[in-house]
């Protein structure tokens, strides 16, 4: 591991949403994707209220390279409609993942920033593959799918893309 040059990778992406930020932000955790995210899996770990909270951890499979992920909430706070995670890959990858709302004309602007940082050549080397197009891909799939739910109240039956 002495040769080892861990890569990082940063993107950011925002995106309007049809629905006020108080109704948008309780949809940004683990239980409620179950509302809105079609394929949404998670093993809830530790949460003291049963949904997002500080310091909530969770586990999902990533199918594309990385595995098993620990998902840490390092900040919650709805006061100012701001999460953020820690996501673990073990020997992989870390993610930081940045997610805030801010008012917006007819909706709210929900913002996503992304730090990915390798932990290993493997974990470099998926890190390449997936923080392209398919990243780019992946976003606007999940803002069309929390734009569907807010719109029609359910769930959009579309595959993730990639799968």
């Amino acid at each position: 591991m002495a040769n080892f040059t861990p890569k990082r990778f940063v993107k950011q992406d925002a995106y309007q949403l049809v629905a006020p930020r108080e109704e948008v932000f309780p949809l940004l955790c683990p239980v409620r994707e179950y509302d809105w995210i079609h394929g949404w899996a998670c093993e809830m770990v530790y949460s003291e209220s049963g949904v997002a909270e500080n310091n909530c951890i969770f586990k999902t499979e990533f199918p594309h390279g990385l595995g098993e992920g620990t998902w840490v909430v390092s900040k919650y706070d709805n006061e100012n409609f701001s999460i953020e995670f820690v996501i673990v890959y073990p020997g992989m990858a870390v993610e930081k993942l940045d997610v805030w709302l801010e008012a917006g004309d007819n909706g709210s602007i929900i913002h996503w920033r992304r730090t990915y940082t390798g932990l290993s050549p493997d974990g470099n080397r998926v890190l390449e593959h997936i923080t392209g197009e398919f990243l780019d891909l992946m976003t606007q799939w999940t803002n069309n799918s929390l734009n569907h739910y807010l719109t029609k109240g359910e769930m959009l039956r579309e595959t993730v893309p990639g799968s």
